[in-house]
């Protein structure tokens, strides 16, 4: 090879080296997957499970009062 191959072997390698030192991010999105997992359960699975620990359903949304209109619509 020339020496022109070895600089630019050289050059890559050591261009390439900080890339490498840093790692790919794996663990940082990792952890921040996980701390966003437990944020969510601590916040809305609580709840869920107290229902579900008395054997209730949740309550649900009562539905807006319908206005005169509808009502002859519907002829109630």
């Amino acid at each position: 090879m020339k020496k022109i191959h070895y600089a630019l072997i050289a050059l890559l390698a050591l261009g390439s080296a900080p890339a490498f030192a840093k790692g790919d991010g794996f663990d940082r999105s990792y952890q921040f997957n996980q701390k966003v997992r437990e944020d969510q359960q601590r916040l809305w699975g609580k709840k869920n499970a107290e229902v579900a620990d008395a054997g209730q359903q949740p309550a649900k949304r009562s539905e807006p009062p319908a206005s005169a209109s509808e009502k002859k619509r519907n002829g109630s």
